[in-house]
C-alpha cells in the first residue's frame, strides 16, 4: 500500500470505519457513504465489462452520485463509448465526461477535474482479486497529501460473486463483450493473451 493512501483502522468523528464498512454489503456501504459525505462524491466508472455492477448496486441503494468518466480519444474505445450511452439511458444517472489523449493524464486529469468541483470523495469498482496493487487497498483510505477519500464498496467481491451478480441482470445491460473471466483494463476489454495491469488511476503515487 502506497505511504500516502492511509486505510481507516481508525475514523475520524462522523467519518465510516473500516470495522463499520467490513460488516455491511455494497448497498449498505453506499448508503452509509452518501450519508456522510452528501454532495462530495463521485462516481468513477470506466464502462468496462463489469462496471455495471457499481452502477446498478448504487441505484439498488437510493444514491444518486455523479458518474465521472475518462475518455480516451481513441477508436479502440468506441465499444464503451456505445455502451455508456445505454447505461446512462437505463440508469439515468448525473454523467460527467473528462476527455484525455492518453493512458498517463488519467490520474491528473481526474484530480483536476473533482477539485474544480469540490468532489472529495472518489467511489470505484475495483476489487481485491484483480491485480497485486488492489490486493492492498482498503474499504476505505485518506490519500494523504491531498485529502482526497477512496471508497471501494465492491473490494471485497470475489470473480464468483460478480459474476452471478451479472447474470443476474437483464441481458442488455451487460457489456457487449462480457463473458465470466473476460476483463478490461480503463474499458478496452483485454485480448486473449493480454496480461491484466493496473490502470494508471489507481496506480499510487502516479503523476502526484
Amino acid at each position: 500500500m502506497s505511504k500516502h493512501n492511509v486505510p481507516f483502522s481508525s475514523a475520524s468523528s462522523g467519518s465510516p470505519t473500516l470495522a463499520q464498512l467490513a460488516g455491511m454489503n455494497a448497498q449498505q456501504r453506499l448508503n452509509l457513504i452518501s450519508q456522510t459525505y452528501g454532495d462530495s462524491v463521485a462516481l468513477l466508472s470506466s464502462f468496462g465489462v463489469q462496471s455495471v455492477v457499481l452502477l446498478s448496486l448504487m441505484k439498488e441503494a437510493g444514491v444518486d452520485f455523479p458518474v465521472v468518466t475518462l475518455d480516451i480519444l481513441s477508436a479502440e474505445y468506441e465499444i464503451q463509448r456505445q455502451y455508456r450511452k445505454t447505461l446512462q439511458k437505463h440508469y439515468d444517472f448525473d454523467l460527467r465526461i473528462i476527455p484525455v489523449t492518453s493512458e498517463e493524464q488519467k490520474r491528473v486529469s481526474m484530480d483536476g477535474y473533482l477539485k474544480s468541483r469540490n468532489l472529495s470523495v472518489e467511489v470505484s469498482g475495483i476489487r481485491s482479486v484483480q491485480t497485486d496493487n488492489r490486493a492492498g487497498k482498503s474499504l476505505i483510505e485518506h490519500r494523504g497529501e491531498d485529502g482526497l477519500i477512496n471508497v471501494h464498496p465492491i473490494l471485497d467481491w470475489s470473480d464468483l460473486v460478480v459474476a452471478d451478480y451479472m447474470m443476474s441482470l437483464p441481458e442488455a445491460l451487460r457489456h457487449p463483450n462480457y463473458a465470466p473471466g473476460v476483463q478490461s483494463k480503463g474499458g478496452r476489454v483485454l485480448e486473449n493473451e493480454e496480461q491484466k495491469t493496473e490502470c494508471t488511476l489507481h496506480i499510487p503515487d502516479y503523476n502526484i
